[in-house]
């Protein structure tokens, strides 16, 4: 008996050195992780700060306000009901409602740091998310240039968080992702795949209400030109960007592009079309949890056009990343960094701030045009496959519970049912 006594303490505590082993080593990494996102920010935070501070506002703001202001539709892919909710910051001078809105844009920026964080342990691990999100280049650009970004990515995670116990509010959430439509068709998508009846009548009430209520203040004249500009919006959009604006492209145009490879839109349409069927095979085989990150994933990799201020939206795939239940959950943080360091990484390939651009006039006739020269991009645009193969992982490890696989959270988090609510 003593001698099975001392080999049970032999064994317990070469176990707890091993655990205390792991424990220093996975505090070390985040510590690190940690320095790496504060430098991050220390670099990004002061001139985000300095143009909200001087009331800058880009000329995409002013494009916006401009709009708001005479109640027409934005020039691009804004639903018109932008600028009916951006209609009290005319009551404001240009640099004042710029600082308005930046500003609730930076709140919607702690917001989503905040329900990141949550259930996140230890505290070094909860510090290293929040810094995250609020250290992503591409939304202190959006912040600095005044677009959506901030307040799309909030009520994502906030429609993806609430499905399960109240779906009717999920639903307005997601509506609100029309006022920028390429990013509303995947959780459509999704809510019709688990037949989410009261959150998909959220969505379709919400957008109806806020799409109408634009056009009854543009006109409904408007309606054809905004139908017009949306089925533009398809696998190639060299017809209608300029080859500097094509190069600011995370979507697969872009990516293609910063391969070296012409964006040929058949080419953009497979990636399109492996996009999506990678993620409704998660949906097909994952748990809830696992889903909703596939397709907080999907509403960038299948999206035919996003800038790269767009990609702040990474930041609701990877805190629900953070939550999902799969095989290898050990694993998720280190998808999670991977795709932090890609949106870095191709920040820096970017070619913004442009410098050394070639722009010409040309005339023709009375008209005058400008010519925008193309310097292409400054490496590989690393964050779109990425964040395909991210979908590609939860695909293989997001099997769900009862086929065979135990999973950490089987009594809270259910698969993805295909039923009517």
């Amino acid at each position: 008996m003593s001698t099975v006594a001392l080999g049970a303490l032999a064994r317990y505590r070469t176990a707890t050195a091993r655990l205390a082993w792991w424990s220093e080593l996975r505090s070390a990494l985040l510590l690190a992780l940690v320095g790496i996102e504060v430098a991050a920010l220390v670099a990004l935070l002061p001139d985000t700060v300095a143009i909200w501070r001087e009331g800058r506002p880009s000329p995409d703001f002013q494009l916006l306000l401009n709009a708001a202001r005479d109640l027409k539709p934005p020039a691009g892919l804004y639903s018109p009901g932008l600028s009916l909710l951006l209609y009290p910051l005319t009551l404001l001078d240009e640099a004042n409602a710029y600082r308005v809105y930046a500003g609730l844009g930076a709140l919607a920026v702690a917001a989503i740091a905040y329900l990141a964080q949550r259930d996140i342990r230890p505290l070094e691990a909860r510090v290293a998310v929040v810094l995250g999100i609020i250290s992503v280049p591409q939304m202190h650009w959006a912040l600095r240039f005044g677009h959506l970004t901030p307040f799309l990515a909030l009520a994502a995670l906030g429609g993806f968080l609430l499905l399960r116990r109240r779906p009717f509010l999920a639903g307005l959430c997601f509506a609100f992702l029309v006022l920028k439509p390429q990013y509303a068709p995947i959780p459509a998508l999704y809510l019709l795949w688990t037949r989410n009846g009261r959150a998909l009548a959220g969505l379709l009430g919400g957008a109806v209400v806020l799409e109408t209520a634009g056009f009854a203040a543009a006109g409904f004249g408007e309606i054809g030109p905004y139908v017009r500009s949306l089925l533009d919006l398809g696998s190639d959009s060299r017809d209608n960007l300029a080859a500097i604006q094509q190069s600011w492209q995370y979507a697969w145009p872009g990516f293609l592009k910063s391969a070296g490879l012409e964006a040929n839109p058949l080419l953009v349409a497979d990636a399109l079309a492996l996009s999506l069927a990678a993620v409704v095979l998660v949906w097909f085989r994952a748990t809830a949890s696992t889903a909703v990150a596939a397709a907080a994933l999907g509403m960038l990799v299948v999206a035919p056009y996003a800038n790269f201020y767009d990609w702040g939206l990474l930041v609701v795939a990877g805190a629900l990343l953070l939550k999902a239940d799969i095989r290898w959950k050990s694993l998720l943080p280190v998808i999670a960094v991977g795709l932090y360091v890609a949106l870095i990484a191709t920040q820096a390939a970017t070619p913004w701030p442009v410098k050394g651009v070639e722009i010409s006039i040309i005339q023709t006739g009375d008209q005058l045009s400008l010519a925008v020269g193309d310097i292409g991009t400054r490496g590989l645009y690393w964050v779109t496959p990425a964040a395909l193969a991210a979908v590609c992982f939860l695909a293989v490890a997001g099997q769900r519970a009862g086929r065979g696989v135990a999973t950490a959270h089987a009594t809270t988090d259910a698969p993805v049912q295909r039923r009517a609510a």
